[in-house]
């Protein structure tokens, strides 16, 4: 079963076959986590419209719901952060997800948000998370059921041991904005910096919604999260991500920090080097260039 193999990415045919079986949801929490971006013209940060509402209409079986964007801590100003230790510990409970679950993430309209979920739950030390191949399009064409009104999952909850919900941050998957700024002071060359914002974003030629500067951060290299994804949203096979990032000189061995606008598609690439490689270490800037463009001492550069 799904819980006891683990595998980071799951196949639609692979879901709906264990969701055949009668006791398959038993240990198996999937989540909702819808992050709306139009992949095709995507620059920047772009909040979800009712995603909690398109939810209620239009879901896979037993999911819940979690919305990124608002659990995530507004005390920096920032637009898509990280929630707080205790915040995130309240909606697990009230999502019936404790550390020793499994679980699945999937999105409405891609892996945006399904990967920014992996990346959440593995800082908060949730070792078993799965994504779904593909947003729920790929679900509703493969002739999966298609839940709505009453969340089921409610009716499936047990008495929890407090226990389950101790979950403690591994800060070594979070860049801060310090670190980065001492990597390019003392020139380190023993890091792997990726910008995953699109090339036109990176180069500094789009301008940014929210009125930051443009351009890029000094040292990140430029990896399109987009060349990981088919047309369809579901990824690439391994083999072929695997090809894309060495064909790029991208190395498994460096330690590697990712960035974007605001964290979220920077953790399709974090998903994929997760996916394809084992890593010394693979962490994610958090701020990234929402926050590290606010700060006029900041270096930028631009162009390839």
């Amino acid at each position: 079963m799904l819980r006891r193999s683990f595998k980071p990415l799951v196949q639609i045919s692979e879901l709906s076959a264990l969701l055949s079986h009668p006791q398959a949801s038993q240990n198996l929490k999937i989540v909702n986590t819808n992050y709306a971006t139009q992949l095709p013209s995507y620059t920047a940060y772009n909040p979800p419209a009712k995603s909690d509402h398109i939810f209620l209409q239009k879901r896979l079986p037993f999911a819940r719901h979690i919305d990124l964007v608002n659990i995530g801590d507004k005390s920096q100003g920032l637009p898509a952060m990280l929630p707080k230790q205790e915040n995130f510990r309240e909606l697990m409970k009230e999502l019936d997800i404790g550390i020793n679950d499994h679980v699945l993430c999937y999105g409405d309209d891609n892996l945006v948000g399904p990967c920014r979920a992996f990346w959440m739950f593995r800082v908060f030390g949730i070792p078993n998370v799965s994504i779904l191949n593909g947003p729920i399009s790929l679900w509703q064409n493969y002739g999966g059921k298609i839940e709505e009104g009453d969340q089921t999952w409610k009716a499936t909850t047990k008495p929890r041991d407090p226990k389950d919900f101790e979950f403690t941050i591994n800060k070594d998957l979070v860049t801060e904005m310090a670190e980065i700024q001492r990597s390019i002071e003392a020139k380190k060359s023993d890091l792997q910096l990726i910008d995953t914002r699109k090339k036109n974003a990176y180069q500094g030629e789009s301008n940014d919604p929210k009125g930051t500067r443009t351009g890029h951060i000094p040292t990140f290299r430029n990896l399109p999260f987009v060349d990981l994804l088919k047309e369809d949203g579901s990824f690439k096979s391994e083999e072929e991500l695997n090809r894309i990032l060495r064909e790029r000189n991208f190395s498994f061995d460096t330690p590697t920090i990712v960035s974007c606008n605001s964290g979220m598609t920077a953790s399709v690439v974090y998903y994929a080097m997760n996916l394809v490689g084992k890593h010394r270490k693979l962490s994610l800037y958090d701020g990234s260039w929402s926050e590290w463009s606010k700060h006029e001492q900041n270096p930028v550069a631009k162009g390839a």
